[in-house]
């Protein structure tokens, strides 16, 4: 099977891309949790390495201000966004039509948001 690629942007210290990866046949290659503070990122390594040790080696963490600066790194087949848009909406139409954008054409054709 295709490699599958996650990004969880907004990720906090949330588990739900390693909790997803634990459901998938295996092929997960990446899971790219992204968040704007450097904390949460490292409490959720260490959540991930504590309770999902599994799929600690799919993880990878980025620091990403979500309202500042577009995410382009790579395509994506999965994004998994659980609260970063719900957060987006009261900040302005202009910050949640970035925010949506920058989504978009981070997705791979066929993808999933």
């Amino acid at each position: 099977p295709k490699p599958i690629r996650i990004f969880h942007p907004g990720c906090g210290l949330s588990t739900l891309g390693a909790a997803i990866v634990e459901e998938l046949p295996s092929g997960v290659s990446r899971v790219d949790n992204a968040d704007c503070s450097l904390s949460a990122l490292r409490r959720l390594e260490e959540r991930i390495l504590r309770e999902h040790a599994s799929v600690a080696a799919v993880q990878r963490y980025r620091l990403w201000d979500a309202a500042g600066s577009a995410w382009t790194p790579d395509r994506y087949d999965l994004i998994l966004d659980k609260g970063a848009l719900d957060a987006f909406q009261f900040a302005g139409s202009d910050l949640l039509v970035t925010y949506c954008r920058s989504l978009r054409d981070s997705l791979q054709p066929g993808a999933s948001y």
